[in-house]
């Protein structure tokens, strides 16, 4: 799934990925650390379209709708919302 299809990303595949959100784009070469959120080996988020997370030593799996909260609470906080 390309980053440029979506406005807001989170991914990271175990190598690099990005963070994008309206304003804002990084690329990364580590997992995201992101409060609320298990210690990340790869994530793919893009709202709407897919919300998957493999936590470190875990199993592949869906984002809670918990979790998908505290990563917008944590891209409000890089676009530099309160």
């Amino acid at each position: 799934m390309s980053e440029d299809l979506y406005p807001v990303r989170v991914f990271f595949n175990g190598h690099s990925g990005c963070v994008k959100t309206p304003g804002v784009y990084r690329h990364i070469t580590a997992p995201p650390e992101v409060p609320g959120l298990p210690q990340i080996t790869s994530i793919d988020y893009a709202p709407g379209v897919c919300c998957l997370i493999l936590p470190h030593m875990g199993e592949l799996r869906d984002l809670t709708p918990t979790e998908i909260g505290a990563i917008g609470v944590w891209l409000d906080g890089i676009r530099g919302r309160k």
